[in-house]
Formats: structure tokens, C-alpha cells, sequence
């Protein structure tokens, strides 16, 4: 079985042993105590002023074990902003966690369900929170190894939704 977010594969894998690979490594460190951090990704389903979007920007994840720290750089689009959260993977299937703003002015702040892809290859679900456009929001979210493929993971979610 292939590990979610990572390269490692084996006959057993354990939440704990499903890590992003390190960017300085070209493999996997599996196992409980497994660090490393890597560049990915993601899209968000959001609004501003009531005019619908899809955000897309880069996101650095920080692994260790079960636990994923991200670090968010800010979408191009105005209204974006930069924001830190902390993901907690569940029985190799499951991202649970929050997210906040990391400026000073931007009210910003959530809750995060990101499901995974067999293969590893990304994570797709919500995300509910506090927004400009209102006090409790909710949106499609995707994290990918692309800005392409997050963007499509999104955009396809959303039309599924309208169809």
C-alpha cells in the first residue's frame, strides 16, 4: 500500500509511518517519530464580497508522525491572506484540523476534513470557518502536488455540487 503524501510503501503501514517525504531525503522516513517537511499546493473554495473564487497558493507541510504543521503563503488574488494550521492524520484515510490567519487584521480562522486519495497523491474536503464574507462559511479545499491539479480537484467538486 502506498503511504498518503509520501513515497514509502511496505506490507504494514501505521498512521504514524504515512510521512511526507523530507525535501532533503528523497525517501520516506517512516515510523512514529518521522520528520521532514515538503512543498505542496492548495486551492480553496471562497468569496469575497459575495463574488465566488478559487484560491490557489503554495503550502509548506511540516511533519511529524501523525501530526502536519502548514504554513501558507498568500494567494495572489486580493483578499488573500497567510495563515499557519495544524492537520492530524487518522487511520491513513483522514486529515482533521484547523487553520488561522496569521496577519494581525484578518479575522480569519477555521476548521479543516480532508480526505485521501489512495495513492497518496492528494487530499480533498472542507473547510468551516470565519471569513470576511461572513461569521461561519464553508468551501471545497484541496491540497496536491500541483497548483493545477489543486485547482482542478476544486473546481471539479464545486461543479459536482452545481450538476
Amino acid at each position: 500500500m502506498r503511504a498518503p503524501f509520501g513515497s514509502y510503501s511496505g506490507s504494514r503501514t501505521t498512521s504514524a509511518g504515512t510521512c511526507m517525504p523530507s525535501t532533503s531525503t528523497s525517501t520516506t522516513v517512516p515510523g512514529p517519530h518521522a520528520t521532514g517537511s515538503r512543498a505542496w499546493w492548495c486551492a480553496w473554495q471562497t468569496s469575497k464580497d459575495g463574488v465566488p473564487r478559487v484560491d490557489t497558493h503554495p503550502l509548506t507541510v511540516y511533519q511529524q508522525g501523525e501530526l502536519l504543521q502548514l504554513d501558507a503563503e498568500r494567494a495572489p488574488a486580493a483578499g488573500s491572506y497567510t495563515w499557519r494550521g495544524e492537520l492530524r492524520l487518522w487511520d491513513n484515510e483522514a486529515l482533521m484540523g484547523w487553520y488561522r490567519s496569521t496577519e494581525g487584521a484578518v479575522r480569519s480562522k477555521g476548521t479543516m476534513y480532508l480526505a485521501l486519495h489512495p495513492h497518496g497523491e492528494h487530499a480533498w474536503g472542507r473547510w468551516v470557518g470565519m471569513s470576511y464574507d461572513g461569521v461561519v462559511v464553508t468551501g471545497w479545499g484541496a491540497i496536491a502536488r500541483t497548483e493545477e491539479f489543486a485547482g482542478k480537484v476544486v473546481q471539479d467538486l464545486i461543479n459536482a455540487d452545481e450538476s
